[in-house]
């Protein structure tokens, strides 16, 4: 195990989003490797689990709580047949909800007002039972919308906004491409919009803080973005395979590429303009190349996998680490390896500093 961390949580010369976010992060971290918390006094909360593990990216400030022996698999037929409770907790060590069932493939808000998953089981073959769209609440109890026509999958493509009034998934038609949609679901589960996409293959789906964009990256055919306010879809050849990223104020979206063309668009959601980052390890190192990638609140800061473009140039590279994310305004980021489930090899950065030096 090792990290490396900062002291930038009480530096009030440092916007105090970005000492916020830091805080999460180191909690976050502290609480999956060790299973432990603090409480706002900072008394240890240690807490017997066989994982902890957050439902959002960003923010992390809830966590999931995996008790000791219980299995992580989902019952092929739907959480209603195998119901295992499991809590959530803040990163201050208290429940604050209790979601019908956890794992992996959960997402949730980020103050776990509203959790989700598909359950049941359908192969591309059409084999299995019914598809869900499951809908968690905090109170344990759930929703499933389910999709009995059985040529219609999804790949477990979903999103969850932040407030948890909103959810996005990705539905295609596995005997027609042309019918794939993006789908959105208010908080109690019911569809309220539908988009036509112009491929099957959505990998990837992230909803921008303000619940006004959706972004969908593809396996193939690049990435889309969605203007719910006027239902206008931004299509990029370039950017594809991996999770898009938006800025924590909504104004930029960044859409990593995976090893096709060795540029990254980034959105400026403002006037809808766009440029392309060069992304040369994406040509060089294939799907490595591409990796993760975040950007701060005014575009000047953007990271892709182990490197880090001030204004467009790379400025920073460390080839070992690919999974990223940057803190709101930019003082901080979070790196960590990615090649294995195991991710015990990270560091917080100091970017401020470190930019400094370089320039």
């Amino acid at each position: 195990m090792g990290a490396t961390f900062v002291g930038g949580v009480n530096d009030e010369s440092i916007p105090e989003e970005d000492r916020y976010w830091l805080d999460c992060r180191m909690r976050s971290a502290i609480a999956q490797l060790l299973h432990r918390f603090y409480d706002e006094h900072g008394n240890v909360i240690e807490v017997d689990a066989d994982w902890i593990r957050p439902g959002e990216d960003y923010w992390q400030e809830t966590m999931m709580v995996n008790p000791p022996g219980r299995s992580q698999e989902i019952s092929p037929e739907g959480p209603h047949y195998r119901p295992e409770p499991g809590p959530l907790l803040n990163l201050y060590g208290e429940e604050v909800a209790n979601i019908t069932t956890i794992g992996d493939w959960i997402k949730f808000s980020r103050d776990g007002s509203l959790a989700i998953a598909q359950t049941g089981y359908r192969s591309r073959g059409r084999i299995g039972g019914e598809m869900y769209f499951c809908f968690m609440y905090p109170d344990g109890s759930f929703k499933e919308v389910a999709f009995p026509e059985p040529n219609i999958l999804c790949d477990i493509t979903y999103a969850v906004s932040q407030d948890g009034s909103i959810s996005a998934w990705n539905i295609y038609n596995i005997r027609n491409e042309e019918e794939s949609y993006l789908l959105i679901f208010n908080k109690d589960g019911n569809e309220i919009e539908r988009y036509d996409l112009p491929h099957p293959a959505i990998k990837y789906i992230t909803i921008s803080p303000d619940n006004r964009y959706v972004a969908c990256s593809a396996l193939w055919g690049g990435s889309r973005v969605v203007d719910r306010n006027t239902s206008e879809l931004l299509w990029f050849d370039n950017g594809s395979v991996r999770k898009p990223f938006f800025s924590a104020n909504s104004q930029f979206c960044a859409l990593p590429e995976g090893w096709v063309e060795g540029f990254s668009p980034v959105v400026d959601l403002l006037d809808n303009s766009h440029q392309l980052i060069s992304n040369e390890r994406a040509l060089l190192s294939g799907t490595n190349g591409g990796r993760e990638i975040s950007i701060n609140n005014d575009g000047t800061l953007l990271i892709i996998g182990g490197q880090v473009y001030l204004n467009g140039t790379n400025v920073i590279c460390n080839s070992e680490f690919g999974q990223n994310s940057i803190s709101p305004n930019g003082y901080f980021a979070y790196i960590c390896n990615d090649f294995s489930l195991g991710w015990e090899d990270f560091v917080i950065l100091d970017l401020n500093t470190l930019i400094q030096e370089v320039e």
